[in-house]
């Protein structure tokens, strides 16, 4: 019967233990694991199956130790994997358009084309004297943005106006994307600087001057995909 072992009789010799039927051995369990009449390894002693002969088919040694359970088998909204990327150094720029961020980028494969991608993150930032604007993208494609009218500027987040070039800040990113895609897809944060030479910078102060009342600080992204 299935997951049943019916025995005549067990005994113990050569510091093993021997299933037996009449007088044959069909399985011994010693330092080695559970061992068939054959010899080979049932179950070793790392827990690990292999070498296994279960009804007719083969299972090789593998097969638990790298076994996955199909995204189709785990319930909508159950989380699949998670990757995260962690910016510490600096970034400047003084563009009017959009450029990526050095190092906030991660990129995520979905095992189903229904998996949504849930992208958090927090960007630190100094901008000086006028705004500057944080946009989330996915591959070449802006996301999480708002609507642009006449000369307002698209944006996931608006850095703040401020006269004190000490002044720091951070913007927030929480967004549950639908790549519809088994493909690799990229998550990446631009900035851009307001036009005029202002200068936008990541991870530190508006003038990032050598000082013990200035700090360098730091920011992350994190994309986790969602069972859809």
């Amino acid at each position: 019967m299935a997951g049943t072992i019916i025995a005549d009789f067990i005994r113990t010799d050569a510091n093993q233990l021997s299933l037996n039927v009449g007088n044959t051995t069909f399985a011994t369990i010693n330092a080695s694991g559970l061992l068939s009449n054959t010899g080979a390894t049932i179950i070793a002693a790392n827990g690990q199956i292999n070498g296994a002969s279960i009804i007719s088919s083969s299972l090789p040694g593998t097969a638990f130790a790298t076994a996955a359970i199909p995204s189709t088998k785990i319930g909508t909204g159950a989380v699949l994997q998670v990757k995260t990327v962690y910016k510490q150094d600096t970034f400047t720029t003084t563009s009017s358009s959009y450029v990526d961020v050095t190092g906030l980028s991660i990129s995520i494969t979905p095992t189903s084309a229904t998996s949504n991608i849930l992208v958090l993150g927090a960007v630190t930032y100094g901008a000086s004297a006028d705004v500057g604007f944080i946009q989330l993208v996915r591959n070449s494609t802006a996301i999480q943005v708002g609507t642009a009218a006449s000369n307002r500027v698209a944006a996931t987040a608006q850095m703040r106006n401020s006269t004190d070039s000490a002044d720091g800040d951070s913007a927030a990113i929480a967004f549950l994307d639908s790549p519809s895609s088994t493909s690799s897809v990229t998550y990446k944060v631009q900035v851009k600087s307001s036009p005029g030479g202002y200068t936008t910078r990541i991870n530190s102060s508006a003038d990032d001057p050598d000082q013990t009342n200035r700090g360098r600080t730091a920011s992350t992204l994190i994309v986790m995909e969602i069972a859809g």
